[in-house]
């Protein structure tokens, strides 16, 4: 079935000039693509550049779920590792509390550890003459991650990590024995994607590839160059932020897991996947809408709208993107923007227009799967 326009075109419309400076979304519904629309601009400067749905976006946190998130998975069914080992197992850690604290731990948001940690600013204040990129950073960082101090005891608080996803990267790249984004060649040929992958520092920037911030530490409008600064400061290559894609790779890539999840797919064992998805994998002793790499839908305020169901999973990305999958119903629903281009504001825009959108697709192509 091709591609067609709906209904919801409007509500993406809306978006434009508020939420964001452009966008594209794509929707699949029983195995079908049935939306797959852009709006607004790719870019605002230096000049105004139309939208196309072959735009590349900074995917930000969706990297969790797509490169971590697969690549766990394709490890724990290969017995490369399992998810109750601890830390301390695979990275030579000189903190104790590494012990206690296993991959299930960091996949799922509760080790303990802080959200975030400014990792770029520590350097370069500490450590000016070290390049990002370099080998030296790589190694400066790793050590800084493991000796940060928790905030909770592990298992018994939730609270989504960046630095948990940092370690995650690099546990899988000591594991499987490549650096992530040669490890992410797998992903993208199995799920056939054809314009998703890492972009280490250095690459130029192709014609498709949306800006996002005017960024004052760097002191440019970053095109092809990941915007979070942990992952520059590392390279580009990173466990928590640094794929860049499209809105079809994703969908695609969403559409597939569905299949494995549903027993129509061989690439992985459907059992992996529905572990990851289960609303019991966190080992928190809070309530929590956290899977392994996944989120769910939260009781209030989600970013899904209305109408998506318990056994929804999904990740949201900082720069304006976003996947949702509803397994029982075979829909997958993807956003993508670069919101935070030309500059980032304090209280977001997308925030509210995110569950309108949801609700919007939901109604239009959610009937299909029912």
């Amino acid at each position: 079935m091709d591609p067609v326009l709906f209904p919801p075109q409007g509500v993406l419309d809306s978006g434009v000039g508020t939420a964001f400076p452009g966008a594209v979304a794509c929707v699949w519904a029983q195995g079908e693509p049935l939306f797959h629309q852009p709006v607004g601009h790719r870019a605002l400067i230096p000049r105004a550049i139309p939208n196309t749905t072959g735009t590349v976006y900074d995917l930000a946190s969706l990297t969790k779920a797509m490169a971590v998130g697969t690549l766990l998975m394709k490890a724990v069914a290969d017995g490369l590792l399992t998810l109750d080992e601890p830390v301390s197992a695979r990275l030579s850690c000189t903190v104790s509390h590494w012990d206690a604290i296993t991959i299930r731990h960091l996949a799922s948001h509760c080790s303990g550890l802080p959200a975030w940690a400014d990792l770029s600013k520590w350097l370069v204040d500490g450590h000016p003459t070290v390049a990002p990129g370099s080998s030296e950073a790589r190694s400066l960082i790793q050590c800084r991650v493991l000796d940060t101090p928790l905030e909770s005891v592990p298992g018994t608080r939730t609270q989504y990590s960046d630095l948990g996803f940092l370690l995650l990267g690099w546990i899988l790249e000591e594991t499987m024995g490549a650096p992530l984004d040669a490890l992410f060649q797998w992903v993208r040929r199995e799920f056939d994607l054809k314009n998703t992958s890492y972009r280490r520092l250095g690459l130029p920037p192709t014609p498709e590839i949306a800006p996002t911030e005017d960024c004052p530490m760097r002191q440019r409008v970053l095109t092809g160059e990941v915007h979070d600064p942990n992952a520059w400061m590392l390279g580009g290559v990173a466990g928590h932020a640094g794929l860049f894609g499209t809105a079809a790779d994703v969908a695609l890539w969403g559409k597939v897991l569905l299949d494995i999840w549903q027993g129509r797919d061989g690439r992985l064992p459907p059992e992996i996947v529905r572990q990851f998805w289960s609303p019991d994998a966190s080992p928190s002793s809070e309530t929590t809408t956290w899977r392994l790499c996944f989120d769910g839908v939260s009781s209030q305020g989600s970013s899904t709208g209305q109408y998506f169901g318990s056994k929804a999973v999904g990740h949201l990305g900082f720069t304006g993107t976003s996947i949702w999958l509803e397994p029982e119903i075979d829909l997958v629903v993807v956003l993508l923007s670069n919101r935070v281009h030309p500059t980032v504001v304090e209280e977001p825009p997308i925030k509210a227009f995110r569950p309108r959108f949801h609700d919007a697709m939901y109604k239009a192509f959610g009937i299909l799967g029912r």
